[in-house]
């Protein structure tokens, strides 16, 4: 089990790069199935997303924002267009809780004078200039980029997720390789990649089931799809566990080990019966001093406590079918080199 985390580490793939549609079109998926209506603003909004993703690529890995712009450029909007709206973002966004709003209305209003009258296929055009506009800001308007980046850091879990695609789709030609919620979960697993092997396919059954729901973030359905499996991959490849508990750091074994014994063994009832359910709400109650529990009950970021959810009750799913979990986890076994 995993803290949150910004990035997604991918490797290298000599894959030629994606188009500015294609680029465009792979962060629109990532909008909408992270809930991003696509309403009469939708572009307006995307148009903001992409311009914080050109920036935090820049921040992030510099030398790929060159690439990213050889693609950007040849679209068909005007260079002296982009490097006037960068310059109207310097004079209006500031570093205060106002600075989303002003960014896209920026944005926007050079956008529909300059270009959007023009453009068949808005939407996507819209997000590609502002994928140029943050490219320029990149480029030319350092303390503007620094302001956006540490606003975007601000930001919950799952805005700040679609904020940072593109640093994440370098190593892929700007192209995702998997389904957005599956990046997602990801995230948590950067130092673990057997964890991540292991769970992350997983998740992607559980996520084609879901997605056949009206409400595919349902939290029963998470918790419930996660602990089953959990148990069934314990019995099935007792040998790939015994790599990931290797590959665990030893805080992260005792902190899900601690969490086992008082959320999952000590709420069973007289019978063993476990409410894996009612234990994954108490985890949220212990996740970022509480702030899961609360947005659990407002709703908030869904897919986020999917993610938690799906992590926290698969290691209980495991645990419960391992004949003495408490020894397990407190001396894993030793590599076999070691």
């Amino acid at each position: 089990m995993k803290s949150n985390r910004l990035a997604l580490t991918l490797t290298e793939d000599p894959r030629t790069n994606a188009s500015a549609v294609e680029i465009a079109s792979g962060l629109l998926h990532s909008f909408e199935q992270f809930g991003i209506v696509r309403d009469a603003a939708f572009a307006k909004r995307s148009s903001v997303i992409a311009f914080t993703n050109a920036v935090v690529l820049a921040k992030g890995k510099p030398d790929e924002t060159a690439r990213l712009f050889a693609i950007v450029a040849p679209s068909e909007i005007d260079r002296d267009v982009i490097r006037t709206a960068a310059v109207a973002l310097a004079t209006v966004v500031s570093d205060d809780d106002a600075w989303v709003g002003n960014l896209r209305e920026c944005l926007s209003l050079h956008w529909s004078q300059s270009c959007g009258a023009n453009q068949a296929d808005t939407v996507r055009q819209e997000t590609i200039f502002g994928l140029a506009v943050g490219l320029e800001v990149a480029a030319s308007h350092a303390e503007l980029a620094e302001l956006i980046f540490k606003r975007t850091c601000l930001l919950g879990d799952e805005n700040r997720f679609l904020a940072a695609r593109l640093v994440n789709w370098t190593g892929n030609g700007f192209r995702p390789r998997v389904a957005p919620f599956i990046e997602f979960l990801s995230g948590l697993y950067l130092n673990q990649p057997i964890e991540r092997d292991v769970i992350c396919p997983e998740a992607e059954e559980a996520l084609a089931c879901a997605q056949l729901l009206p409400d595919p973030w349902r939290l029963a359905f998470w918790v419930e799809q996660a602990w089953t499996r959990g148990r069934r991959f314990s019995q099935k490849h007792p040998e790939v566990l015994r790599q990931m508990l290797i590959e665990a750091p030893q805080a992260n074994r005792e902190f899900t080990l601690k969490l086992y014994r008082a959320l999952v063994l000590n709420a069973a009832d007289a019978n063993g019966r476990v409410d894996i359910e009612r234990a994954t709400l108490a985890f949220f109650g212990r996740s970022e001093g509480g702030r899961c529990a609360v947005e659990y009950c407002t709703g908030d970021q869904p897919r986020k406590l999917a993610r938690l959810a799906f992590d926290f009750a698969f290691w209980m799913g495991i645990l419960s079918a391992i004949p003495l979990p408490e020894q397990c986890l407190a001396t894993p076994p030793t590599a076999p080199n070691a």
